[in-house]
């Protein structure tokens, strides 16, 4: 199991979507989430504009969208609809749930906080 696999169950034990028929999609996402950190380290290495010019073969120079941020737009577009088939996004959510509200699985990252700060206080 990677990182990113962790980090996706976590997530969608935290939005209470988890179930492991869920697996072999969370495997793509990661994948694709590792791509997608990789084109963006191409992409920037190649100069991180987001239009190139480009000319054809009869000499006109166009601006066109730079290929290499095609890819990167590519991959987003891709992580953003899986993640919703995850149910880690509200409509998602709610897909996956059935409509029902999710019932929080652990406590939130604004009550970490506020136990931490109780716990720094009190000693």
């Amino acid at each position: 199991m990677s990182k990113r696999e962790d980090a996706i169950r976590e997530n969608m034990r935290l939005a209470g979507t988890y179930n492991q028929a869920f697996e072999p999609i969370i495997k793509t996402l990661a994948r694709i989430q590792t791509e997608l950190a990789k084109a963006e380290r191409d992409w920037r290495a190649n100069g991180g504009e987001f239009v190139t010019e480009y000319t054809n073969k009869s000499g006109a120079t166009n601006a066109v969208k730079d290929p290499y941020y095609s890819v990167v737009e590519g991959l987003r577009g891709q992580i953003v609809d899986i993640s919703a088939q995850l149910g880690l996004t509200p409509t998602g959510q709610r897909r996956v749930l059935g409509n029902a509200k999710a019932a929080p699985t652990g406590p939130t990252a604004l009550e970490r906080a506020l136990a931490e700060a109780r716990e720094r206080a009190g000693k």
